[in-house]
């Protein structure tokens, strides 16, 4: 089964498992919904790591961050997974690794690099936060991993105030550095990101637009957490029924292709472990913490009341919506911080005036969203 697809009884199993094994990272990037700190010392075990897995089974494993290259323990941990028969994805930001290093891990067993691309030569200081040199390290690190036949190779942009005039090029320097897939993620304004650096959903969908116009099959195009799904006023925009990127997502049972994105699977078919031990929903947004794995069966904290109760909740605009399995109300996390409100449909957060870019109507000063587990 594919991360995604519905089980015959109209629900979703654990199939994915990410392990964010330590908070520290060697990057300063102004666009990061994590809010790292580099001289943190916790780091999740090996032993621990192995035991979830065990108890879970999952199809795919992302090792990931803060910038999870740092710890001795990722080595050992892609083995484990390898020898359970886990696909195995590495996100990382490769701006400081070797060729060298990149080979030693594919050795271990990484199936996917997953690498940050989010911003120009030009911008790579301001953005990033570190010097303009590392940016040819980063590219000769991406050459290097898509030259490499047994991996794949997918890169990803944060889309935000501060770069979205570049995503074309972004887009035509990762295609011709020969990835395997351009994802565009919306910038969601937690950790380190500023509610200013977020896009008006009209400026979105203009990004989005172009970026259709240009793509290139070599480097297909997959948008996450877009915010311009069906019940959207910009949906007739951008959907087309014959573009899917996710193609689990069925016609059937309500499971439409959505030409965009997948919708929602954080709490579905996916649950984010913390390098503390702390069981997140999504590692995006500020979902409190639903358990830790050192005091809790991991499989009990998938069937947890909250969680459960995640899953189930639909806002009344919802309930018949044939579209619900490929969009679980955009993203909830943000309804839910904003209004405490699981029912909250996400687009009642926005209106629309005069057809102009919306805005977010609710200021999130007013809101108290828990803080992130350390």
């Amino acid at each position: 089964m594919a991360e995604g697809e519905l089980n015959e009884d109209n629900s979703f199993s654990l199939t994915r498992l990410e392990f964010n094994i330590t908070s520290k990272c060697n990057l300063n990037c102004c666009y990061c919904a994590n809010d790292f700190n580099l001289m943190s010392s916790k780091t999740l075990s090996l032993e621990t790591m192995a035991h979830i897995m065990d108890r879970v089974g999952p199809e795919i494993v992302n090792f990931t961050g803060g910038e999870p290259t740092l710890e001795r323990v990722l080595v050992p941990a892609i083995q484990a997974a390898k020898e359970r028969g886990i696909i195995v994805q590495l996100d990382t930001h490769a701006t400081t690794l070797t060729t060298r290093r990149i080979d030693d891990l594919v050795v271990a067993g990484v199936d996917r690099f997953h690498v940050s691309y989010s911003t120009t030569r030009e911008k790579f200081r301001e953005i990033r936060g570190v010097p303009k040199r590392l940016f040819h390290n980063l590219q000769r690190n991406l050459r290097h991993i898509a030259a490499i036949p047994s991996v794949e190779l997918l890169c990803e942009a944060v889309l935000s105030t501060e770069n979205y005039k570049d995503f074309p090029r972004l887009y035509k320097e990762v295609v011709d550095i020969g990835a395997d897939e351009f994802q565009v993620q919306p910038l969601l304004p937690f950790g380190r990101a500023d509610y200013k650096m977020l896009l008006p959903p009209g400026v979105m969908t203009e990004v989005i637009e172009g970026l259709y116009a240009i793509e290139d099959p070599r480097t297909p195009l997959k948008i996450w957490c877009s915010y311009i799904t069906r019940c959207s006023p910009y949906a007739d925009r951008v959907y087309k029924e014959e573009r899917s990127t996710n193609k689990a997502i069925q016609s059937e049972q309500g499971r439409k292709q959505t030409g965009l994105s997948t919708g929602c699977l954080e709490g579905w078919t996916r649950l984010h472990i913390h390098n503390n031990g702390d069981v997140l929903i999504c590692d995006l947004v500020n979902w409190p913490a639903i358990g830790n794995v050192y005091e809790k069966d991991i499989l009990d904290i998938y069937n947890d009341t909250f969680l459960r109760e995640v899953r189930a909740t639909k806002p009344e605009a919802c309930e018949s919506c044939e579209y619900w399995h490929s969009c679980h109300n955009v993203c909830p996390a943000t309804a839910f911080n904003m209004t405490g409100n699981l029912r909250t449909r996400f687009w009642d957060l926005y209106k629309l005036k005069d057809q102009q870019p919306i805005e977010i109507e609710l200021s999130p000063k007013e809101v108290k969203i828990p803080p992130r587990p350390r």
